[in-house]
């Protein structure tokens, strides 16, 4: 599905999802397929490559990517767990799914790394 979306896929990317056990977040500096306001004034996509697998379930049962914001605000941190989340916020959205909503464990926030015009990846949030 990625293929779809983004151009020149790192070698690495297949390496990375075999053994990264938290969310991943890759920003291309190229997409496809695509329109605004999915993709930055740059041409850039940020895609979080899941690893929970009721996402992974979801993705696949509906056959395409699913758009959605953070679970925070711009600038603010980002939630540890469902109860963190803003209200507010979730009374904004089109739809909140409520797994692992009880859940209390804290959760890492995603490794965010890019890929820049030479190919090279870069970890901007480890």
């Amino acid at each position: 599905m990625l293929k779809t979306y983004v151009e020149n896929i790192h070698p690495r990317i297949e390496t990375l999802l075999q053994y990264h056990t938290y969310p991943l977040t890759l920003i291309y500096p190229h997409s496809k397929n695509l329109d605004f306001p999915l993709k930055h004034a740059s041409g850039s996509i940020a895609i979080r490559l899941v690893q929970d697998d009721f996402c992974q379930k979801l993705i696949e049962e509906i056959g395409v990517p699913i758009v959605a914001t953070s679970a925070n605000y711009s600038g603010n941190p980002s939630p540890l767990n469902y109860s963190n989340i803003s209200e507010k916020l979730k009374r904004e959205v089109d739809l909140v799914v409520n797994h692992r909503k009880d859940e209390k464990t804290k959760a890492k926030a995603s490794v965010i790394a890019e890929y820049d015009e030479e190919g090279n990846l870069n970890f901007l949030r480890t």
